[in-house]
């Protein structure tokens, strides 16, 4: 076998960019599509010229389905992940894993005891400026780290909440936060939390945050500011919102006791300035760090992940994004949103 063979769970937004994913990635192919709206599922195995069902069971029974992705409303991670585990299947699972701490562990747990992979797609960490950047840190380019920014700040409009941004599937999930467990913070700064945890290993041991639901109508926030303390003694902040009108503005850095380093991403250059002393690169002055920029930031790095992912499968070895890893922004998330309600920091 030289491809893994993919099976869709859920056929909105977010399918199209899976089997988009997959077609670049060499090794991964689609083989089904399925959604309990027959008319969904026939509207994108149509497209895409493969087979379609909304009958969940048939498509898990297929012995030419290797792995599962799962691309559903958040409250239903949990119950569709299950199922795939329990059919033997490979799985991988949107962010986030599920809705809340309890739900994401079985998930986990039952996956190591059926011998399955199941892997979270935070697909930010699948870049040549990610790769870079990591290497730098590693290398002591800018010292010891001492402060991590994420400033991501957009605007979706009132649509998205009902229809998401291609308005083709109609649900109220993202509006409530029993459904989705929260909003821009869990639903889109979770990918920032894991890149920043993938590049440097730390991980947050405290977190306070104020947030709030400002112009939109819905029950999950539209903003939030958090100050995180991380396992090395650094501090954080994250500063997010989906209701800044105007463009939207990314600004991801990682400032170290000798320098900083700004993460290249869509719109963004890989800049580094460091004081040390560091072949081919100038010190005491910014300086670009050459990588291939993708024109689209959720669709090239999402062809990476199934690349690694399905060789990892087809290879033997552990799935890149495992459970285990994917807890870390979760957790992160979680501890955000109980030390908003409680009014005080929380420890993890």
């Amino acid at each position: 076998m030289d491809k893994v063979r993919f099976g869709i769970i859920g056929c909105g937004d977010i399918a199209e960019a899976e089997i988009k994913g997959m077609e670049v990635s060499g090794n991964s192919e689609i083989k089904c599509v399925m959604d309990v709206n027959p008319e969904y599922a026939k509207r994108l195995g149509e497209k895409h010229k493969i087979d379609f069902t909304s009958d969940l069971k048939e498509m898990l029974k297929r012995k030419d389905i290797d792995a599962v992705v799962v691309c559903v409303p958040h409250f239903l991670h949990k119950a569709m992940g299950l199922e795939v585990i329990k059919a033997g299947k490979h799985l991988v699972m949107e962010k986030p894993l599920a809705t809340n701490r309890k739900d994401a562990l079985e998930l986990a747990d039952a996956a190591k005891k059926a011998g399955v992979q199941l892997s979270v797609a935070y697909i930010l960490r699948f870049q040549e400026s990610v790769e870079k950047t990591k290497a730098l840190i590693a290398s002591g380019a800018i010292g010891k780290v001492i402060n991590i920014t994420m400033q991501n700040m957009s605007y979706k409009p009132e649509s998205y909440w009902t229809q998401g941004w291609s308005k083709v599937v109609k649900s109220d999930w993202r509006t409530s936060k029993e459904k989705s467990g929260g909003g821009v913070l869990i639903m889109n700064v979770s990918h920032v939390i894991d890149l920043m945890y993938y590049i440097t290993g730390l991980k947050a041991k405290s977190v306070y945050a104020e947030y709030d639901t400002f112009a939109t109508k819905v029950e999950v926030e539209d903003m939030i500011i958090a100050n995180l303390r991380y396992d090395n003694g650094a501090i954080g902040l994250i500063q997010t919102s989906s209701t800044a009108h105007g463009a939207g503005e990314m600004q991801n850095r990682i400032y170290g006791t000798e320098g900083q380093l700004n993460i290249g991403l869509i719109g963004e250059a890989c800049k580094l300035y460091t004081t040390k002393d560091i072949a081919g690169i100038e010190k005491s002055k910014w300086v670009d760090i050459p990588f291939t920029p993708l024109s689209d930031m959720w669709g090239g790095p999402r062809a990476n992940y199934f690349k690694e992912f399905s060789g990892a499968v087809l290879n033997k070895q552990e799935v890149p994004v495992p459970a285990k890893e994917a807890m870390v922004s979760f957790d992160t998330c979680l501890a955000a949103y109980r030390s908003g309600e409680e009014k005080k920091p929380v420890i993890l």
